[in-house]
Parts: structure tokens; C-alpha cells; sequence
């Protein structure tokens, strides 16, 4: 069977059909319905050729790589995690790229990045674990120029931004509505999951928009099981309209903080019944989307069995909403709980960030996994 990468949504009238701007960019007419429902995963198969080679190619090496040991924290273990509690869905694969690389190859990567980033102090040492350059040198496919240059624009970015200082105070004006959450449940792998919802945009500050948005990606990662990597995203397009929608400046903002300085954080994408008029928008943003960001992205609508399908390979649908395909309650926003979460949350993460002891609690770990969170 499919991963759940690998299936694509399917779509009906009402809603808003991705395939469709593809099929006028390759001079199909739109009314054509052959090989509409496929449209976007042929898509998704061409756009990078080497990319989807990679993927075939691991699909071989994942069964033997799959014993290695927890504490080598290896790709391997931390791309292809197995559902939790859920062994008849052991067909459920993620992903990894790690180009053909053997361990010792990927180490040898990793310090030759350590050393071409030089020393680093503070936050940035502990945002610098192995496991954080793996995830720098597999965005770019193990080139070191180019995971040089993004890890070296991205740490220039954390230290002007301070993702790491941003406290739920500082955002919780942009949360009042439950425009983003994570939610109370995870995936199937394990995974957190974060739920965007642009019909409950409630302010026009984009800085406070991006900062809003930083913080509630560090919550997830600092949330990360050990040996984790990725998140979850469900879109919910419930209630949006263009007056609601986030501006577009701050949606091409937070595309592209999450494509450069958060690389190999997202396993998948989920845009849940996304309406028509949401057409132009995608327009838009589609060209700033990356290769890699892209094939993770599917299109889920309520009323189609087959593009439910997707929702079912990812969640244990008892917990998910029913409002998303689930059986479970539906979740109800409550500011004041949520808040009381994110405070508690906060004060064991500024307990991690803290410098106090730094050097030594450096000294004694290998990669920073143990005092740090795998960012």
C-alpha cells in the first residue's frame, strides 16, 4: 500500500481543484477530467526528479537500516519512526533521504559542517546538535556549500530573531481565537501536530503574525519524542474567507522561515477542505513553494471517501475530530486552558534553553541531544 506521502487527495465540485492551474501551466484544457484525480501526484513525481530517485532507493536500504541502535540517534531511526501502538498499520514507511551515505559517511559530513560554521556559543551551540546539521546537509542532499550556506543563514536569523526567547505572553493576543494549536493528539508515528485555521485570523500584525507563529514551531519541536524529527500539519479552511485569511506577505514570510530555517521539521502538510475561492490564493504562493515542501502537501475534502483515505493512514481517526474525518469530539479552543499548557510548557523549555552550566553540560554529551531540544 501507499505511504501516506504518497497518496493524493481527491477533491469534489465545490472545492477548490490544485490539479487544475497545473494542467493550464502544461497547456491541458481545463474541462479535461482524464487523470484529473492524479493531477497532483503527477505533479508532485516530476518536479524533482533526483528527489523521487533518492526515495526509491532508500525504500531497499530502510530495511536494513532499520536496527540501529537509539542512542546513535542514526537518519534512519529518526525519519522512519513506527507508529506508535498501531503494528497493523506496519506499512506505513516515512520517507528519508540520506542519499546512499553509510553512517560513517554522514558523520564525516556532519563535523566537516561543524568545523566550516566554526565555533558558535550559547543558543546557537545548542541549536548546532549532529542531529541538527543531518537535517541541514539532507535538505540539500549532502551538498556542503549549499547546507553550509542555509545553516549559516539560519543561524544568523536565530540570533536576530531569538526563536528560543519568545514566551507565550509575547503571542497570546495572536492565539485569542485558536487560529493555531497543537493539538492533543499526535499521529500515527508519534508525531505532534499542529492545526492552523485561517478562518479565525484575528489580527493584521504581521511581526506579531510571524513571532505568533515561530513560538508555536519551537513548542513543537521542543514537544518532539526523543529520536523524532517531524510535525504535522492540518490546514482547516472551516469558515475562511479572503477577509479572514492571513495577509499574504506574512503567509510567504512563515513559507519561507519554515523551508530555510526549519528544514526536514515538516513529515506532511494536510489542506482540509480548502474552498474555491482559496484558487487564487494558491496561485499565489504555489511558485515559493520548494520541490521538497511540496510533495508533503495533500489536499483532503470531507465529502470524498478516497481523499479521506489520507486522514486515515496518518491519525487514529478516534482521536481525530469529526470535523476533520475523525469519530472523535470535535476539539474546542479554550484560551485560558491552552494558556496554562503553553506557560507550563514554557517554563520547562527556558530550563533547557538556560546557559547556565553550558560548557559543561556540553562537555558531556556528544551531540547536545541530551541538554538540548533536537532543533
Amino acid at each position: 500500500m501507499d505511504s501516506p506521502q504518497q497518496i493524493a487527495g481527491t477533491d469534489t465540485n465545490e472545492q477548490f481543484r490544485p490539479e487544475e492551474p497545473y494542467k493550464v501551466e502544461e497547456g491541458v484544457q481545463n474541462g479535461e477530467q482524464k487523470g484529473e484525480q492524479n493531477g497532483v501526484q503527477q505533479e508532485e513525481n516530476g518536479v524533482q526528479e533526483e528527489k523521487v530517485q533518492q526515495e526509491a532507493e532508500v525504500q531497499e536500504d530502510g530495511q536494513q537500516n532499520g536496527h540501529s541502535k537509539p542512542d546513535q540517534q542514526s537518519h534512519t531511526q529518526q525519519s522512519q519512526p513506527q507508529p506508535h501502538h498501531h503494528h497493523h498499520h506496519h506499512h506505513l514507511r516515512l520517507p528519508f533521504h540520506h542519499h546512499q551515505l553509510t553512517p560513517e559517511e554522514q558523520a564525516a559530513k556532519v563535523e566537516e559542517l561543524r568545523a566550516a560554521i566554526g565555533p558558535v556559543e550559547g543558543a546557537i551551540a545548542l541549536f548546532c546538535t549532529d542531529a541538527c546539521l543531518r537535517r541541514y546537509l539532507r535538505a540539500r542532499s549532502w551538498h556542503m556549500k549549499k547546507a553550509e550556506k542555509m545553516l549559516q543563514d539560519s543561524i544568523a536569523w536565530r540570533r536576530a530573531f531569538q526563536p528560543e526567547r519568545i514566551r507565550w505572553a509575547d503571542v497570546a493576543k495572536e492565539s485569542e481565537t485558536g487560529k493555531v494549536y497543537r493539538a492533543p493528539f499526535t499521529d500515527k508515528f508519534g508525531r505532534p501536530v499542529l492545526v492552523l485555521c485561517p478562518g479565525k485570523q484575528n489580527t493584521e500584525d504581521h511581526e506579531g503574525n510571524i513571532r505568533h507563529m515561530v513560538y508555536c514551531m519551537e513548542n513543537a519541536v521542543a514537544s518532539l519524542p526523543e529520536g523524532m524529527e517531524q510535525m504535522v500539519w492540518i490546514i482547516d479552511y472551516k469558515a475562511f474567507t479572503l477577509r479572514k485569511s492571513p495577509p499574504m506577505k506574512t503567509s510567504r514570510e512563515v513559507l519561507h522561515i519554515l523551508q530555510n530555517h526549519y528544514p526536514e521539521r515538516l513529515g506532511a502538510a494536510i489542506l482540509f477542505d480548502p474552498p474555491y475561492l482559496f484558487q487564487g490564493l494558491w496561485k499565489v504562493i504555489r511558485p515559493f513553494i520548494d520541490p521538497v515542501t511540496f510533495q508533503k502537501i495533500k489536499f483532503v475534502y470531507r465529502k470524498s471517501a478516497p481523499s479521506l483515505k489520507v486522514m486515515e493512514e496518518l491519525f487514529d481517526t478516534s482521536q481525530l475530530d469529526a470535523s476533520l474525518g475523525g469519530t472523535g469530539d470535535n476539539f474546542v479552543y479554550d484560551h485560558a486552558a491552552y494558556s496554562s499548557r503553553m506557560e507550563a510548557e514554557d517554563a520547562r523549555n527556558a530550563k533547557v534553553w538556560a546557559l547556565d552550566g553550558l560548557k559543561e553540560a556540553l562537555n558531556g554529551a556528544s551531540n547536545g541531544a541530551g541538554i538540548a531540544p533536537a532543533v
